[in-house]
């Protein structure tokens, strides 16, 4: 039977939970969105580690959204961070004709973005995104789009974003074992920048910080281009584990007792001078939230001296136009703050920006609060495969297999040249 409906999951596998939506499409309107998410283990440092306990994270997952929509989840898009994604600059040029000048078409732009995959690729690697730098047209230099115009060299400065084949295989393997297909796996800093970022990411120096429990990644864009990638091995685990060693308590409690100073839980100066109970080796202690905070935000300083440490050796400060943080880690009460005043500019908790989406989730109770932050990932993956979503970073396509394209273009060519 016909169903005027669309579904589109994304699936976003981290080091501490999985969350997943699952986006009912109708024509080019997302009528509705289901959410779960899923505390897991068996990951680290973007790596899977446990494959059994990630397939038992993603099923539950999946289990849950087929209950809440009533309908098969067999495919969906995933993502891929971490250790195991390498990025590289390729620049490659080629001859457009023998003589003279020729139209540069769709078909010249594949053919210089296959040179540069094949430049580019490796055995035990593959490429998962390829986004174009500039172009060149024999001596004109900084082009975004080569096609229509005339010349009669074409060059490209691309950049790759590449992942183990052996990291990809395991995660379509996870998602296959919970009965389903991945297919698509993209970087979870491409999917995320989708929804983070409107049409300003087109202007200026924009950074995306998104800070996971064991990986934070730094994105640098200018000029809507993507400029840079950072993987840095720090994250939320490590405040938790702050709390771990200055109050002696179990990885568990501490993690619980970090969430409870989070922006959700607002604390007035006459809140933090409350004690906050917590167990340890079967007792109750009595804590301090004001020595909890001062904690935590010792720490805060020292992860944003190292962020910004590494910007610094990438771009000029004052070049940033906006600068977004994101991830469960920078919820904490006065992370904001405290990167604002390491930083010395002004900086931003990020938020949905992008107009498909935006409407929809303004109303939507489940993401109330800062409850939207555990999906900012997902939805990426499904808005990154919406046909009628334009994409905020641009990629070339993949070249095409068109054979009578490819032979229309050929003739045009040969009657180009001779005539």
């Amino acid at each position: 039977m016909f169903s005027p409906y669309q579904y589109k999951c994304g699936l976003d596998i981290g080091s501490s939970k999985i969350a997943a939506c699952l986006a009912v499409i109708k024509g080019q309107d997302i009528v509705d969105i289901f959410f779960d998410s899923q505390k897991i283990t068996g990951v680290r440092y973007g790596t899977i580690t446990d494959s059994a306990k990630v397939v038992e994270g993603i099923r539950r997952v999946l289990v849950s959204l087929r209950a809440k929509v009533k309908v098969p989840i067999r495919q969906l898009y995933t993502n891929i961070s971490g250790q195991d994604i390498h990025w590289k600059t390729v620049h490659t040029v080629i001859p457009l004709t023998e003589r003279g000048t020729k139209l540069i078409n769709s078909l010249d732009v594949e053919r210089i973005t296959q040179q540069v995959l094949l430049l580019g690729s490796s055995l035990d690697e593959e490429i998962i995104h390829h986004i174009p730098l500039s172009f060149s047209v024999d001596n004109k230099t900084g082009i975004r789009n080569p096609e229509g115009m005339a010349g009669h060299t074409l060059a490209v400065e691309m950049q790759l974003i590449c992942a183990k084949i052996s990291a990809l295989q395991t995660i379509s393997y996870a998602v296959q074992s919970a009965a389903c297909e991945a297919r698509d796996i993209s970087f979870s800093g491409l999917a995320t920048a989708e929804v983070v970022f409107d049409d300003t990411l087109r202007h200026g120096v924009n950074i995306l910080i998104d800070m996971g429990a064991d990986i934070t990644e730094i994105l640098i864009f200018s000029e809507g281009l993507l400029q840079e990638i950072i993987l840095l091995h720090t994250g939320g685990n490590d405040l938790t584990r702050l709390l771990m060693e200055r109050f002696s308590l179990p990885f568990e409690v501490a993690e619980e007792l970090k969430l409870s100073c989070s922006m959700d839980n607002y604390f007035s100066d006459s809140a933090k001078e409350k004690e906050t109970l917590v167990k340890s080796d079967g007792q109750l202690r009595a804590l301090r939230q004001k020595e909890v905070i001062s904690a935590l935000s010792e720490k805060t300083k020292t992860i944003c001296l190292l962020l910004k440490d590494e910007l610094e050796r990438k771009i000029k400060f004052s070049e940033i136009k906006n600068c977004f943080f994101c991830g469960q880690a920078v919820l904490q009460e006065g992370f904001l703050e405290v990167a604002e005043h390491i930083f010395g500019i002004p900086v931003e908790l990020a938020r949905i920006r992008e107009h498909t989406l935006a409407a929809y989730l303004s109303s939507n109770i489940q993401l109330g609060g800062l409850k939207y932050m555990t999906y900012l990932t997902a939805l990426g993956l499904v808005v990154r495969h919406l046909s009628f979503h334009p994409p905020k970073i641009l990629e070339t396509k993949n070249p095409s297999a068109n054979f009578f394209q490819k032979a229309y273009h050929k003739l045009w060519e040969i009657y180009q040249e001779y005539f």
